[in-house]
This record gives structure tokens, sequence and C-alpha cells, in this order.
């Protein structure tokens, strides 16, 4: 989970634990990209608008590093352009984009239609 709110970032990492993920929390782009260098995650949800590596960058970066992982691009409502900056995410290969707030429900929903779900005691 990469966001630079540690609030926003905390709601997202315990629904992605209720869902039985392993969740590792970054505070921008530039630090998940240097970790996942080294380790494939299973998922990225990551934040369109952070000061040190957006969202475009870590889509970029994960899907040249590891193509088949899902990306999920996230932004707040509060943002400028959210919808238009979430639909350049999409055509830039991400597998699904959300705007914040969003449940539980939402965030299993649509990790379901990314196609990559995982045996996991959240999706039985």
């Amino acid at each position: 989970m990469v966001d630079d709110d540690a609030d926003a970032r905390g709601v997202v990492s315990n629904q992605l634990h209720a869902l039985g993920y392993k969740v590792v929390q970054f505070i921008d782009g530039e630090d998940i990209l240097v970790v996942a260098q080294a380790v494939r995650p299973s998922l990225v949800v990551t934040d369109v608008f952070m000061p040190r590596g957006d969202g475009i960058e870590v889509l970029g970066a994960i899907k040249k590093l590891h193509p088949s992982c899902p990306v999920i691009a996230v932004a707040s409502t509060q943002e400028p352009l959210t919808e238009a900056f979430l639909g350049i995410l999409g055509q830039l290969g991400a597998d699904a984009t959300l705007i914040k707030p969003f449940g539980l429900s939402v965030l299993r929903e649509t990790i379901r239609k990314t196609g990559t779900v995982e045996q996991l005691p959240g999706f039985q």
C-alpha cells in the first residue's frame, strides 16, 4: 500500500489485511520501487498524488518490473482532476482505479475484477 497520507494508508492497509493480504506500507513511490526491484508484490494499491514518486511512476515501474502484478490506483475526490488522472492511469495499464474513500466490499470486488485473486480467506 502506497500513500503519503498516513490515515488513508492505514485504512486501506487494514482493509487489505482483513482480506488476507500481508501488507507492507510505503509513504511514497520511491520507497516501494526500491523494494519491488528485489521482491515481487502480489498486489499494489497506490495513491495517485504523492510528492515523491507519484502513481504514474509507480504504475510504470511496477508493470515494467513485474508485468503480471495487479496495480490499483486510488485518488481522493479532494484532488484536482481526480477522474481524469484515474482514466489516464487506466489507459497506462492500471488494472483498476478507485476514488477514496471506499469500503471493504468495494475493495474486495475491485481486486476480484483484476482476475488475480489468490486463495485468501477474504475471498472465499
